[in-house]
């Protein structure tokens, strides 16, 4: 097992400070060995990197720290690797790297004044680690949520260029909205399940592990002081331009918690569960609507914004693989983890890789099963 930096490096070094895992600690267990702790706790960054640091001595797996692969070659039956360590090969190779592990930052970044500082989510580290002055969050994620909540608590100004984003309350009818995702089959959905393959590409629902757990929506930050705007369309120096689709991403996420709020009602009802009734949750804001409309320009001077932080997500760096491993969108293209095109190549920890759940640790342990079982009967053959 081969890892370039240290074991759960992302985890290390790509989280702030006052971040927590976005499922509880009941869903993030590997197999053969439950999360430790409190099941409905989430956890901290560094509680997670010591659950792997104690997996792998448990299980004496072999892992390698400090070897980068950086190119492959099929040659005689067999996947030989270049590292930085020298050559490894072996007839199955397994690319368990993910697809979040490359900082995505519109090119548009490049024109901004070289006054404003400049980062991407997974460089952010804490409200006093940036110059004075406010900030502008660009993406509504989970992540550009959770981060502008963590500077407005610290006292700063924060204007969000917002996205198409779902959200989903925190808890709902007694328990949390992951467990009932779980249970109901929600995260089972296959991309065949899908009515539109569109919906791969959906974000995850706004949501937050801070505080025990707790609601985030585009209406509660508005309540604590943060100035949305639509999406960012255009930079001309110290000037920004916005879509006006601020009610359109609004409407969206509402309509989203609406949608899969409903599901966990019907397989409550299909099932005969007994579950409290549908609650209110106060820190949703479902009502907010924007008193004035959204600004559609703004001056960075005037606004006194001096960081502008980029949570527009992340992708995959498949740079070391065949070209023929990949399809035309660049991406690894395979069937359920199998590669469709290069022999002995297999995926574990990909969005979508089989089900909705397979780019979360929920869902890594089905997927590396299967996987793990194609090269037994491959092998034994």
């Amino acid at each position: 097992m081969l890892e370039r930096a240290r074991l759960g490096e992302a985890w290390r070094s790509q989280r702030w400070r006052t971040f927590r895992l976005n499922t509880p600690s009941w869903a993030n267990g590997l197999p053969g060995r439950p999360f430790p702790g409190d099941p409905d706790a989430f956890e901290s960054p560094e509680a997670l990197v010591a659950y792997f640091e104690d997996y792998v001595r448990t299980f004496d797996l072999p892992v390698r720290t400090g070897v980068e692969v950086s190119a492959s070659r099929r040659e005689d039956g067999r996947t030989v690797l270049a590292t930085s360590g020298g050559e490894v090969a072996a007839p199955h190779i397994v690319y368990a790297a993910g697809d979040q592990n490359r900082p995505v930052i519109p090119a548009l970044a490049s024109d901004l004044p070289p006054s404003v500082t400049q980062l991407h989510s997974a460089g952010y580290v804490a409200p006093d680690a940036l110059p004075p002055g406010a900030v502008l969050v660009v993406g509504g994620g989970q992540t550009g949520c959770q981060i502008a909540e963590d500077l407005v608590e610290a006292g700063r100004h924060v204007f969000m260029s917002t996205s198409r984003v779902p959200r989903v309350p925190r808890r709902y009818r007694g328990r949390d909205i992951v467990a009932w995702f779980v249970d109901s089959g929600f995260f089972a959905a296959r991309p065949a399940d899908l009515p539109d393959p569109a919906m791969m590409r959906m974000r995850q629902p706004q949501i937050s592990g801070v505080d025990g757990g707790r609601t985030v929506s585009y209406g509660r930050l508005a309540e604590e002081g943060v100035t949305l705007l639509g999406h960012l369309a255009a930079v001309e120096g110290a000037t920004l331009h916005f879509d006006g689709n601020l009610p359109e991403h609004l409407n969206f996420a509402d309509t989203m918690s609406a949608q899969l709020t409903g599901r966990v009602d019907a397989y409550i009802e299909r099932n005969g569960i007994v579950a409290p009734p549908a609650e209110a949750d106060p820190l949703e804001a479902t009502g907010y609507v924007p008193s004035t409309a959204a600004p559609l320009r703004l001056d960075l001077a005037a606004e006194g914004i001096t960081s502008v932080i980029w949570c527009t997500g992340v992708g995959g760096d498949y740079s070391w693989l065949s070209p023929d491993a990949l399809d035309a969108a660049g991406k690894p293209s395979h069937t359920e983890g199998v590669s469709a095109a290069v022999e002995g190549l297999y995926f574990v920890g990909l969005t979508w890789l089989s089900r909705r759940d397979s780019g979360i640790l929920h869902g890594v342990g089905a997927d590396a099963e299967h996987v793990a079982t194609v090269i037994r009967d491959r092998i034994a053959r």
